[in-house]
């Protein structure tokens, strides 16, 4: 069975078979789920599951695929009407914050779960990682540039705020619909009022 075969997003219940797999990976592990649970919450027999698609392996692959895309498109989207690179990094952050709130229990499957990937699919993560992570530093560089944050090593920078970020869903509670804009603003705040300039003397 091709990949195009096995993974046709246009059928219902696959898009059903997705959604039920991502929350009892989700809520139970990767690993302790199986193809007959699955099978069960959806009805069918395990047999019949295979007819939509060809192992587990490969529904982990689609959904942290999904959410590794999600986030980037979100952030290509968010970042491209805002000007100074601290809007940039505002809007970035915001972004960031309703792919986590929007999609927890996928981003939960991603967060815990791509290393289990193959070593091709891994790849295709850290390639969407590394030019996600590239958006954040881009704007952080034009802060500094345009004077806004002092000279920093922008990298662990990224890091510092994205693992802030990321952090959140250990400990955000599903009960509690916070404000997405309003977290991100805040963890923003905080990472960056140590890069903010004292001074604040915008270069010319």
């Amino acid at each position: 069975m091709t990949g195009a075969a096995v993974f046709d997003s246009a059928r219902p219940r696959y898009s059903k078979l997705i959604e039920i797999a991502t929350e009892l990976f989700s809520s139970n592990g990767y690993q302790a789920t199986t193809i007959r649970q699955i099978a069960g919450a959806m009805e069918i027999k395990s047999a019949s599951l295979y007819s939509h698609v060809g192992s587990k392996a490969e529904i982990l692959r689609e959904i942290v695929l999904d959410v590794a895309r999600e986030f980037t498109d979100s952030a290509l989207a968010a970042v491209a009407p805002a000007h100074t690179g601290e809007d940039q990094l505002r809007a970035l952050c915001r972004a960031h914050m309703r792919v986590m709130t929007d999609r927890a229990s996928a981003v939960i499957v991603y967060f815990h779960n791509w290393r289990t990937l193959s070593d091709e699919h891994q790849r295709e993560i850290i390639s969407l990682r590394r030019r996600y992570e590239g958006l954040f530093r881009a704007a952080m560089r034009k802060a500094i540039a345009e004077g806004a944050y002092r000279e920093t090593d922008v990298a662990p920078s990224v890091r510092v705020l994205l693992g802030a970020l990321n952090w959140t869903y250990e400990w955000r509670s599903p009960r509690r619909r916070s404000d997405p804009d309003i977290l991100a603003d805040e963890i923003l705040g905080v990472v960056a009022g140590g890069l903010r300039r004292t001074d604040k003397r915008k270069k010319p």
